[in-house]
């Protein structure tokens, strides 16, 4: 029997092999490029200010997301506030492995929370109307994309914030009961427009965060303990680290870790 054709149908069959794996290897290739990448966006609430976004794989994402949920499950179980606040600065460490310090150095962002804090009342704070006071707060809020009115703002505390917030709500106040809409328009206005001035203190220094139609799922250790809740409606002198990404499903998800006066 001749070889001839034997090496031909070899020869044949080689060829067709290169060209498939040739035509093969650029449609992997798309696939891999068109993989989507999650926008995270952290913001540093505090004395140095900043807001960054990076973009991770959804390999990443999932990591993140337990790297997070185990945090906040070892601030659950701290025996002191010493031994969370290592866990903070732990939490910086591994973020900053994903970029998610926005600019901050590892050192800069773990002197977000205060080294030293009260750990007694001796100020005769009433503490039943705070869930928890001069905390580490590790939470997670969940914004739900069917809740119109499901957002997070962040503002700092000062004298401008206050009079937009009496000023603005006052009007709006005197159109609902008026039934004149465009006093209420008005009124909204300018509560708006001075929370967005107020957002433009560079120092962003004792923050207001306050949630609107949001659930929560916080853990803190503060004066009064490992408190946690499910519930929060503002957090007063917030600093510390916002990391905010959209879910897949439309709803949005924000981390806190930092340091606050207090909470209810």
């Amino acid at each position: 029997m001749s070889r001839k054709p034997v090496l031909y149908k070899i020869l044949l069959v080689g060829v067709i092999v290169i060209f498939v794996g040739v035509e093969i290897q650029p449609a992997f290739a798309d696939v891999i490029k068109e993989e989507k990448l999650i926008e995270f966006t952290t913001e540093v609430i505090g004395l140095f200010g900043g807001k960054r976004t990076v973009k991770l794989t959804q390999e990443e994402l999932l990591e993140v997301e337990l790297m997070l949920d185990s945090f906040q499950e070892q601030i659950g179980f701290s025996k002191s506030i010493y031994e969370a606040k290592e866990i903070y600065k732990k939490g910086v460490i591994e973020l900053d492995k994903y970029g998610l310090l926005a600019g901050l150095s590892r050192e800069e962002a773990q002197k977000l929370v205060p080294r030293d804090f009260p750990l007694n009342n001796r100020l005769g704070i009433d503490l039943e109307k705070y869930q928890n006071i001069f905390c580490l707060l590790f939470g997670t809020v969940y914004v739900p994309e069917s809740y119109p009115g499901g957002i997070i703002f962040c503002y700092p505390i000062s004298f401008l914030f206050l009079v937009g917030l009496i000023f603005g709500f006052s009007i709006a106040n005197i159109g609902y009961l008026t039934t004149i809409s465009v006093l209420e328009d008005i009124g909204m206005t300018i509560f708006y427009l001075i929370s967005y001035l107020t957002g433009l203190n560079p120092l962003k220094f004792m923050n207001l965060v306050v949630s609107i139609s949001c659930d929560w799922d916080i853990t803190s250790f503060g004066l009064k303990g490992i408190v946690k809740s499910e519930y929060v409606s503002s957090i007063l002198g917030y600093t510390g680290l916002m990391i905010y990404w959209e879910g897949n499903d439309g709803d949005y998800n924000f981390h806190f870790l930092g340091f606050c006066l207090g909470f209810i």
